[in-house]
């Protein structure tokens, strides 16, 4: 997103806006294998998953769709989330810093909680992927109590995973 390129909040804007989200809340995390978690920025506030084919795609529904989904103008905040964007490039957009400092743009519009790849939520042992994954655990009819409730997601459980993630935080 350039500077020049100012949130439209308009109608029409917000409806296409809420189409891209909702493609991107159903994408196979197989095939968009980029994604972020984001709520509305309340107390239990509703999020959920959205995935991407490419980090230019996530970045820029960050700077411009996401906040199509606030009832005010998102200007101030686009502004804010494009201006971190701006300090960041290549590999350092996947920075715990850029992270960070998108966090903190999004304050008041979003609560941005993680940004990574399906794998990193299938196998990472940071604490989101685990905490995403001890809560599929939890719901799962078939869990070892014996067993490890953040271990790996295994190649067998993928797909009541993705489907998990689908309702995750709504």
């Amino acid at each position: 997103m350039q500077d020049s390129d100012e949130p439209n909040f308009t109608p029409e804007r917000k409806a296409q806006a809420l189409s891209v989200l909702e493609a991107a809340s159903g994408a196979d995390p197989r095939d968009c294998t980029l994604g972020f978690f984001s709520s509305d920025d309340f107390q239990w506030g509703i999020g959920g998953f959205l995935r991407f084919p490419s980090d230019e795609r996530l970045f820029e529904c960050l700077a411009g769709d996401l906040l199509m989904l606030d009832d005010e103008d998102p200007t101030p905040v686009a502004r804010r989330v494009r201006h971190a964007l701006s300090r960041f490039t290549g590999e350092r957009r996947q920075s715990k810093e850029c992270f960070d400092e998108l966090r903190a743009a999004l304050k008041g519009s979003q609560d941005l909680a993680w940004i990574g790849t399906f794998d990193e939520l299938c196998t990472s042992p940071g604490d989101w992927p685990v905490k995403v994954r001890t809560a599929f655990r939890e719901l799962a009819d078939d869990l070892d109590p014996f067993g490890d409730p953040s271990g790996q997601i295994e190649r067998s459980d993928v797909p009541e995973f993705i489907a998990f993630l689908r309702d995750y935080g709504h």
